[in-house]
């Protein structure tokens, strides 16, 4: 087995790789196929791991490598040449050969650390975005576009104001996370706050989890702070 696929992934990982791409359905007629669609992907991810760059690298890689690829599928005509592979992958729908490789990567490693990303600053509202960064967007939109980008590239959420929350939650999807700072209960100050919501709020929009700091932590009494935000949310 060439050493820097066996220093990446365990072959058990690499035939669970083959099952995740199974589910891209494959547009040519059956009979006609000489390459299946789920050895040509396994193909280029092993090469890619392998540090291949291009379809030429990837192509040549397969052909020096036949024997270990058979050892995970039947590959029984060999591998394609670059021309093909670029055919055939770029009739792939991009974004479910992402969510496949994801879910794949995911499978993985099911209690690594969750990556979210940020949307827009709570502190910074239409006029800051417009004047201030020259976006030229309605500040829901820019927070729905960094959310779909940050969901496009594999992360696990967003942090975002909780009045982008019910936007993204429908957007994004029931699994998608949703950290929500410019939270405030009604008896604290908002601060710098701009887009605010109280923790009820919040969390009926479809925050997953909320962000309060300096109504507890700069209250008198932090601990009875907490304890009457806990009451009120029953």
């Amino acid at each position: 087995m060439p050493g820097e696929i066996e220093d990446a992934f365990k072959p058990s990982r690499l035939r669970s790789l083959l099952e995740h791409f199974s589910r891209i359905e494959d547009p040519r007629e059956a009979p006609k196929v000489r390459y299946p669609l789920r050895e040509v992907l396994f193909l280029v991810v092993s090469a890619t791991i392998a540090d291949c760059e291009d379809y030429d690298e990837i192509a040549l890689w397969g052909h020096n490598h036949l024997d270990f690829l058979r050892s995970f599928s039947e590959f029984y005509f060999g591998t394609p040449c670059a021309d093909w592979l670029r055919v055939v992958m770029n009739r792939i729908d991009p974004d479910l050969f992402q969510a496949c490789f994801t879910d794949w990567a995911l499978a993985l490693r099911p209690d690594a650390p969750k990556l979210i990303a940020v949307t827009v600053l709570t502190s910074i509202d239409g006029r800051s975005l417009a004047f201030d960064l020259k976006i030229p967007l309605e500040l829901s939109d820019y927070a729905l576009q960094m959310a779909l980008l940050s969901q496009q590239a594999g992360l696990a959420g967003s942090v975002c104001s909780p009045q982008e929350a019910e936007l993204l939650r429908r957007c994004c999807g029931d699994n998608w996370l949703l950290v929500c700072p410019g939270v405030r209960p009604h008896w604290s100050q908002t601060g710098d706050q701009r887009r605010v919501m109280t923790p009820g709020e919040a969390i009926a929009a479809g925050a997953d989890f909320l962000v309060i700091g300096r109504p507890i932590t700069q209250a008198d009494d932090p601990g009875a702070a907490f304890q009457r935000l806990c009451d009120e949310l029953g």
